[in-house]
């Protein structure tokens, strides 16, 4: 529904609906209209009100005691509105239909596949998701902006997003965006469970108050220094070897304080 032409479908449907909601005149008059029609009274929501919305606008248009919007007017009199209108619903009727497949208590990989590509090759898809479905069709037979000779056989031999970007950012920039997606996904969650043991190793107990701009930083910057392959645990293990070291040197310092104080009592015994 962000697509443009749909979202803009949607908000013209809805300024049509505020309108007879918010005038009885013309609601009455609609009424008057779907009776005659359709022998009952139908929900604006459905697009099965056009001609009785058309001739409601045919004829408030003639009355000049009753203004009518002209933003409602031209959008209800616009018959591109109205194929908008068709399609958008054709659209959303094959989405709703895909996710009751994927929804359902036996689903299966391969009919997701199977769906996707028989709605490729549907003409409301073509005509309204043009853009990105042709270009998904041009790239699988290298045709259209896809025939650069030069791109290809640089293909494999640099980065694939810098290849996407570099070469059809501009000339097809929906099919570009969802490639830099899709290839950006890492293999695995190594890099995520390092970066979390460093927030756990910088935001431990003993450091929780610390500001979440200021974990960031520290964060950043021991990832930055400790970029070695060494893992945090690594890290936060002392080595065995450095505490015999710490040990021997304590008991190398005791053993000058003694034979330190030895030579004090020695002087007093020569002084005396």
């Amino acid at each position: 529904m962000k697509l443009p032409w749909a979202n803009n479908t949607m908000k013209k449907g809805k300024t049509i609906v505020k309108y007879f909601k918010s005038h009885q005149v013309p609601s009455a008059i609609l009424k008057r209209y779907q009776n005659s029609n359709y022998d009952k009274k139908i929900s604006l929501k459905l697009p099965l009100n056009q001609l009785a919305i058309e001739l409601t606008i045919t004829e408030l248009s003639r009355n000049q005691t009753i203004r009518i919007d002209d933003d409602v007017k031209s959008i209800v009199l616009n018959d591109e509105f109205w194929k908008d209108v068709d399609n958008l619903l054709k659209v959303l009727n094959e989405l709703v239909i895909g996710i009751s497949i994927f929804e359902s208590d036996t689903p299966c990989l391969s009919k997701v596949v199977d769906w996707y590509y028989n709605q490729l090759e549907s003409s409301v898809l073509f005509r309204q998701c043009s853009n990105y479905l042709i270009q998904i069709l041009n790239y699988k037979e290298k045709n259209g902006v896809f025939v650069n000779k030069l791109a290809w056989e640089t293909a494999g031999k640099v980065d694939p997003i810098t290849w996407w970007c570099g070469n059809f950012s501009y000339s097809a920039p929906e099919l570009t965006q969802v490639a830099k997606k899709v290839l950006s996904i890492p293999t695995s969650s190594a890099a995520s469970e390092r970066n979390w043991s460093a927030f756990a190793y910088i935001h431990d107990k003993k450091r929780n108050w610390l500001r979440a701009d200021c974990v960031l930083k520290l964060v950043y910057i021991f990832n930055r220094e400790n970029i070695d392959g060494r893992s945090i645990d690594e890290i936060q293990t002392p080595d065995e070897n450095v505490e015999s070291d710490y040990e021997d040197e304590c008991s190398s310092n005791e053993s000058e304080e003694e034979s330190f104080n030895d030579n004090e009592t020695d002087d007093s015994d020569i002084s005396s």
